[in-house]
């Protein structure tokens, strides 16, 4: 019996050993160290605490970069003397891990002063906090200046961002990729982009202010649901509240909007707004029946950008920014607007849209741009003044559409592209129509005057009865029979153009007449024996070519077998134009409601940056770290298993000494 009692003390002992070895385990994962009393720099400090410890900084300069891949606290004294300077070596705070928390900094890329907000440096200047593939860190509290993006969440998930100051960065906040963060009463300023949001759904975002940025607010997204966030009305930009409302029907945004974002809504009315300084001032996805009306929009990279929208009208607007409108959906009516842009005036990619009665004038923002672009089908482009700088013009890509009745005044060719497009009675000045590609086109009864020319390409195209006058080539054939063949050119008048035709390569694939109507040209100088309005003898179409023995000459690549001895009167033409009938679908759109957010979502798997993103640049003389690293269960307490370890440890100490003090009484 006393052996069994010797067993029970060690029992005992042992037990009251572990206990304390326990305990001394979980003092340290609340280990604090103090930088620089205990390290010189943030990054030793970091490198040496413990998981789940705390880093606490005193007031100072430090010029560093940092890498976090474990779970800590990085606390600053006071934010605006505690400055953490990347010194232009590369993304200023990279946090790699989860439940991380930064508080109490000022944090800058460089102590270079910052170009002017309105010019573009991401690529130069890299980030100043960059969450990369991580969960539940909070970022609160710091001042952000002078980087290529202040806060960027990439492939991040259920974060927090509060109370923090950016200012003159490129980008204000950038949440890309990304899922279920809290972004809240964050002061965004003097930034190129504000907050922006990239392909990021089921975040919610209250009380941040957006001042001064040259582009406050932007939400990007190829789906539906990257435009599924919950932004209240408590967001501002420049003082006034942003509307992004979701799944409503029968609504008028109010007078007061500095944005509006409308998602998968029906029946609702954007009229008299005053918006300016945003990425698009008026975002429209998935909606049905809107109407936008009367409102003044400037300085935006896009006036109104309509995504997968039925039934919209969009008229009476003035809209002064890079972009004007950019419309992709089903029935729209783009009617009596006036766009000046530096970019594209309208693009339409669409069907059954009709642009009528809108003064367009475009700019020369950058290669690409138009006055218009058309990519879509049955679509209706009539009685437009459009008016371009160099290296704008118009572009029918799509398929069936009709572009009729328009003045331009361009020094670049309206270019077809598609098939089965109608161009027709349009007046052109300085600029032409050129058929690049495509087939079974109709170009007729156009008016291109002290312009280029009438570029005849692609196959199985009709041009006749234009008029191209003191041009400076009438007919260009936009090059060898695989890019141009077949085409039927009649009753066309060529008057008194610099080049008549122009034919580099001598092609002979085309016709210059429809078996019993030929072309008017200027210099023809046959004779009309019987009086029947045709030649006697044919028009040869001359043009130049290189022979390597002899250089370039002259030689003939056509004929013209009935020329016309007078101009043929091209208002005259009667053309039958076609009648597409839209069908809305049916039922309507249904409102949908926001998505909730909750762990029961799962983001998508990490994803590191593409090429087009700004790569992440890890800081010089810093170990490599695994980004893939183990994190702690969320809302995990050490001190509660310990709790209940020590618990079962006293309950077994209590039944030991009963059992002692029974042994020795016996």
């Amino acid at each position: 019996m006393k052996t069994m009692c010797f067993a029970l003390i060690f029992l005992l002992m042992f037990s009251l050993l572990l206990l304390v070895n326990i305990q001394f385990i979980d003092s340290s994962t609340t280990e604090t160290v103090t930088v620089p009393d205990d390290y010189r720099s943030i990054q030793e400090a970091i490198n040496a605490v413990a998981d789940g410890g705390t880093v606490f900084v005193r007031k100072g300069v430090y010029k560093e970069v940092l890498v976090i891949n474990k779970q800590v606290s990085l606390k600053g004294e006071d934010k605006d003397t505690t400055v953490i300077n990347g010194d232009s070596k590369g993304t200023v705070i990279l946090i790699q891990h989860d439940n991380v928390e930064v508080t109490g900094f000022t944090v800058i890329y460089s102590e270079a002063p910052n170009t002017p907000s309105g010019i573009w440096m991401w690529g130069s200047r890299l980030i100043g906090i960059h969450l990369l593939s991580v969960r539940n860190c909070r970022i609160f509290g710091n001042t952000i200046s002078d980087c290529g993006a202040g806060i960027w969440l990439f492939d991040s998930h259920q974060n927090t961002i509060t109370n923090n100051y950016l200012l003159r960065n490129d980008y204000g906040i950038r949440i890309q990729n990304s899922t279920e963060n809290n972004v809240e009463a964050n002061i965004i300023k003097k930034n190129w982009g504000g907050l922006w949001l990239i392909s990021s759904y089921g975040n919610r975002f209250s009380a941040n202010s957006m001042i001064n940025n040259a582009r406050n607010f932007g939400v990007v997204g190829d789906t539906l649901v990257a435009y599924i966030n919950d932004v209240d009305s408590t967001n501002s930009v420049d003082g006034k509240p942003v509307y992004y409302w979701i799944g409503m029907s029968n609504r008028n945004v109010p007078l007061d909007a500095g944005c509006v974002v409308l998602v998968n809504c029906q029946n609702m009315t954007v009229q008299g707004l005053s918006l300016s300084k945003t990425q698009e001032a008026i975002v429209l996805v998935n909606v049905f029946n809107v109407v936008v009306a009367n409102n003044s929009i400037t300085d935006c990279t896009t006036g109104i950008k309509l995504s997968r929208t039925i039934m919209a009208t969009i008229t009476g607007n003035n809209i002064n920014s890079p972009v004007g409108i950019d419309s992709n959906g089903d029935g729209i009516q783009i009617v009596s607007n006036r766009i000046t842009a530096t970019g594209t005036g309208i693009n339409v990619n669409g069907t059954y849209q009709t642009i009528i009665d809108n003064f367009v004038e475009a700019g020369t923002f950058g290669a690409g741009d138009k006055i218009i672009a058309c990519s879509g089908s049955y679509n209706n482009i009539t009685q437009n003044k459009l008016f371009g700088e160099t290296m704008v013009g118009i572009v029918l890509s799509g398929e069936h559409n009709l572009f009729y009745e328009n003045t331009i005044t361009s020094p670049e060719p309206t270019r077809i592209e598609g098939d089965a497009n109608i161009v027709a009675k349009n007046t052109l000045t300085y600029g032409g129509i050129s058929v690049n590609s495509g087939s079974n086109n109709i170009v007729c009864a156009n008016k291109i005057v002290n312009g280029y020319s009438l570029g005849i390409g692609g196959s199985n195209n009709q041009f006749y009865a234009n008029h191209i006058e003191n041009s400076s080539i009438g007919a260009d054939i936009t090059g060898d029979k695989a890019h141009s063949s077949n085409n039927l050119i009649y009753q066309n008048n060529f008057v008194n153009n610099t080049k008549q035709v122009y034919n580099w390569g001598a092609n002979t694939a085309n016709f210059w007449d429809n078996g019993t109507i030929g072309n008017y040209w200027s210099d023809y100088n046959g004779t009309d024996s019987n009086s029947d309005g045709i030649g006697d003898t044919p028009y040869f179409i001359k043009t130049r070519t290189f022979d390597a023995s002899v250089g370039v000459v002259e030689v003939i690549c056509g004929q013209d077998n009935y020329p016309l001895m007078a101009p043929f009167n091209i208002s005259h033409v009667k053309l039958e134009l076609p009648v597409w009938e839209y069908k809305p679908p049916s039922p309507p759109i249904q409102p949908l409601p926001l998505i909730e957010t909750s762990p029961s979502i799962q983001p998508s798997p990490s994803i590191q940056p593409s090429s087009s993103t700004q790569p992440m640049q890890s800081p010089p003389n810093t170990p490599e770290v695994n980004s893939t690293s183990e994190s702690s269960p969320e809302n995990f307490s050490p001190l509660l298993p310990l709790a209940i370890v020590g618990s079962i440890l006293v309950i077994i100490s209590m039944g030991v000494l009963i059992y002692f003090r029974k042994c020795y009484k016996r």
